[in-house]
């Protein structure tokens, strides 16, 4: 983020600053990051910084971007047990199918919804839905995994039960706070959560 904003003559934001506008999807982290930057400008910057974005964010998509520890097996034994895994992401699909080709895990998902190909981004629950219904399996059969109050706020939305994750970029108390069905401190700590066939991870 900071590149683009450097790119448009802009200061730079805190790290952290910029995790917390993280989770709405690309053009709300923008619209946010670029209010941080030029109070009152947003909107007029929005497409610039847009193509600044995607051209940055495509060049360096793995540059930090790794698996955490133990989700490779986690991914291989709930293959194992049955379940089908789908995925679902604000990130658009130009930057989501090489992200997952890169982690060596693209093979392992049925089925994904990106950031643009819904109408609107999580929390609202479309694409979750889309998901569900293309699984064949019911919202009963299927929990929704991720590391932020918004995917809670998704599984909640959609009517499928939740599992927050605590080693993404949020922190315990924010997710807590968010009420999810389980919180989970290890990858390992899923299985039992879905033994059977579920959608979406």
């Amino acid at each position: 983020m900071n590149e683009t904003l450097r790119g448009l003559g802009l200061r730079e934001l805190p790290e952290d600053r910029v995790i917390g506008f993280v989770g709405h999807g690309m053009r709300r982290l923008l619209l946010s990051s670029l209010e941080a930057a030029a109070p009152g400008r947003a909107d007029a910057l929005l497409e610039p910084a847009t193509a600044r974005f995607r051209e940055a964010y495509g060049r360096g998509l793995l540059d930090r971007t790794r698996l955490h520890a133990g989700v490779d097996g986690l991914l291989a034994e709930l293959l194992r047990r049955g379940a089908r895994l789908s995925l679902l992401t604000n990130k658009p699909r130009a930057f989501t199918g090489p992200i997952l080709a890169g982690l060596g895990v693209a093979d392992r998902f049925v089925d994904a919804v990106c950031g643009d190909e819904v109408s609107r981004p999580k929390p609202d629950p479309e694409g979750l839905l889309r998901l569900v219904e293309r699984s064949g399996l019911g919202r009963a059969e299927t929990c929704l995994v991720g590391d932020s109050a918004v995917d809670v706020e998704t599984a909640r939305m959609g009517g499928v039960a939740s599992c927050a994750v605590a080693w993404g970029l949020r922190d315990l108390d924010e997710l807590r706070s968010a009420r999810p069905d389980h919180l989970v401190a290890e990858a390992g700590a899923i299985v039992p959560l879905c033994a059977g066939p579920a959608a979406p991870v």
